[in-house]
């Protein structure tokens, strides 16, 4: 054992409390990130008495993440404990890191989240006006000059292939069927 002082104690607390409102953002990017690739409508509808596989796979990515978020998160919290404490776990600073985590989350977490769901929604905005304005028209005009071209050529083939026909049918006549 080492001593250790009460100035110590509270910088360790402190520190933890960093550590727990860190972990709190590393947490907020994955939510930013649900909220950036939310399952498609059609999937969000619950189908009763149907097994639903793409909603199934949303919630196993979903719960792929926390496990890896859990998993990161215990990995710091033990980096720290060596670094800052010398291996020595003292419950105060898990407390700390709980507390740092709690305080980050139900405050500045929440406006963070309301803020990215904003700029989501307004990056979303954007590029559906992108799709329906520059986009699709490009889209249309490409197609009427595919379709242009195809009946063009479909016709030019058509009219070669009729005419090659229509000679084989005169020699063939003209030869006499045998």
């Amino acid at each position: 054992m080492f001593d250790i002082t009460q100035g110590q104690l509270f910088i360790l607390l402190l520190y933890s409390a960093a550590v727990g409102a860190a972990l709190g953002v590393i947490y907020d990017i994955f939510r930013i990130f649900r909220v950036a690739f939310p399952p498609p409508a059609t999937e969000q509808k619950k189908l009763k008495g149907k097994f639903n596989h793409s909603s199934f796979i949303y919630n196993s990515i979903v719960f792929l993440q926390d496990i890896i978020f859990w998993i990161f998160s215990a990995v710091v919290t033990i980096l720290f404990i060596f670094m800052a404490n010398r291996g020595q776990v003292r419950i105060f600073a898990l407390f700390g890191q709980l507390t740092g985590f709690g305080i980050y989350y139900f405050t500045i977490g929440r406006l963070v989240y309301k803020v990215a769901e904003k700029i989501v929604k307004f990056i979303r905005r954007v590029f559906r006006w992108i799709k329906k304005r520059v986009v699709m028209p490009i889209i249309h005009v490409l197609q009427k000059i595919y379709k242009k071209l195809a009946d063009k050529l479909a016709h030019k083939y058509l009219v070669s292939y009729t005419k090659k026909e229509m000679t084989k049918s005169k020699t063939a006549a003209t030869k006499g069927f045998r």
